[in-house]
């Protein structure tokens, strides 16, 4: 099993859906001025990154799906750990927004 570092252009675009919702509610929560906070979202993601890569290697080992000529590609997992981080921020935006309302 290796690692594929040639893929498809159209992978930005699926990068793109991930990240540039993170970016707007990262900068919009200002987020980036609490530390801890972004300490946290790295975990997450991290944590996110791990869980992913753990399913993919289980369901290629058991020949749920497969990678032609069995080569993982790296923009996966950049996607998995964008999609932790976008997860996080929408979790912490839906909680703001509940909380606005609970208390007008």
């Amino acid at each position: 099993m290796g690692l594929f570092f040639n893929f498809s252009s159209y992978w930005w675009i699926i990068i793109a859906i991930i990240y540039l919702p993170y970016i707007v509610l990262f900068v919009q929560r200002k987020s980036y001025k609490k530390s801890s906070e972004v300490k946290v979202q790295i975990f997450m993601a991290s944590v996110s990154l791990f869980f992913t890569i753990a399913i993919e290697y289980i369901g290629i080992s058991y020949n749920l799906w497969t990678y032609v000529p069995t080569n993982w590609p790296i923009i996966l997992w950049v996607a998995y750990f964008g999609s932790g981080l976008l997860a996080y921020q929408l979790t912490k935006k839906l909680e703001e927004m509940t909380k606005n309302k609970e208390s007008s």
